[in-house]
């Protein structure tokens, strides 16, 4: 057994005990299937691979590829968890892109703190976000004054450094962000480099975990994944927690595989999942 598939095997597992699943349609693994799942959870991917392995194993189809939010791959990962207990060294990132079918999705125009500060070490302070507040936890913990990006790199700074910042929250860290777009276009086609090969791909096209449970935008760069990576079909699923005391239960909705939309794919792939998500919609008044 491989690596991934030992860890299938494992999440299974997990989701057995830890929730009644329920899988509603068929879920058939395909060559060049592009697998859009809406995001609820943090158990969002435990669960789906949960429904995934014992599929994969009796179809004798391979696992499909994951993409993943970018910070897993980060040094500092665990620390962020607990600031000041774990070093900012300590991560999984080489595990999840060496041995697991995972591919990082870094944001052109949103990036972690942490990763502003390592690309740039040498920015003063005061272009930082939250400088305020890096100063008083320096002074909190009686750490040497920050001046510079690089004296916050530091573990007890970790929950601060991981907070997400827009483009023009930090103008001042040009080098930062053209480094971020050119890591957004390799990942791009890393992306569509799975799905041109044959392989199948999962992707969470809201980005964040929705806050009310309805589907909410899909980010633009489904359109270029889906124009450039050129998937066979596409798979909606809808997942859903039924949170009740003793064991909830976890629900997979599979819609009907799709040929892929050729113009307005943002819209198509979000009434896919709101269709399968049997998400009510309403005509304007």
């Amino acid at each position: 057994m491989t690596l991934y598939g030992a860890v299938g095997a494992g999440m299974a597992v997990f989701t057995r005990l830890g929730f009644r699943l329920r899988v509603e349609g068929r879920l058939e693994l395909g060559a060049g299937t592009l697998y859009v799942v809406t995001h609820r959870s943090h158990l969002d991917v435990p669960v789906l691979c949960g429904a995934l392995y014992p599929r994969a194993r009796r179809q004798r189809q391979p696992l499909p590829w994951f993409a993943v939010r970018d910070d897993l791959f980060l040094p500092g990962f665990f620390a962020h968890l607990a600031p000041g207990r774990l070093p900012l060294s300590l991560g999984i990132g080489d595990v999840l892109a060496g041995l697991l079918q995972c591919v990082p999705v870094r944001p052109s125009t949103r990036m972690r703190l942490v990763d502003l500060c390592r690309a740039e070490p040498q920015l003063p302070l005061e272009a930082l976000p939250y400088a305020t507040e890096l100063r008083a936890r320096a002074v909190c913990h009686r750490l040497p004054e920050p001046r510079l990006a690089r004296d916050v790199l530091a573990s007890r700074y970790a929950d601060i450094l991981w907070r997400l910042i827009e483009r023009d929250e930090a103008p001042a860290a040009t080098t930062a962000w053209e480094l971020r777009l050119g890591q957004a276009r390799r990942d791009l086609e890393r992306l569509t480099g799975v799905l041109r090969s044959g392989g199948s791909l999962v992707v969470f096209p809201e980005g964040t975990p929705s806050r009310d449970g309805r589907v909410g935008p899909i980010r633009r760069g489904t359109r270029l994944l889906v124009r450039r990576g050129r998937p066979r079909r596409i798979v909606p699923i809808a997942l859903e927690y039924d949170r009740r005391p003793g064991r909830s239960t976890a629900i997979v909705r599979v819609g009907d595989a799709v040929p892929p939309p050729r113009d307005d794919v943002e819209e198509r792939v979000r009434e896919l999942l709101r269709a399968t998500a049997k998400e009510a919609v309403h005509a304007p008044a």
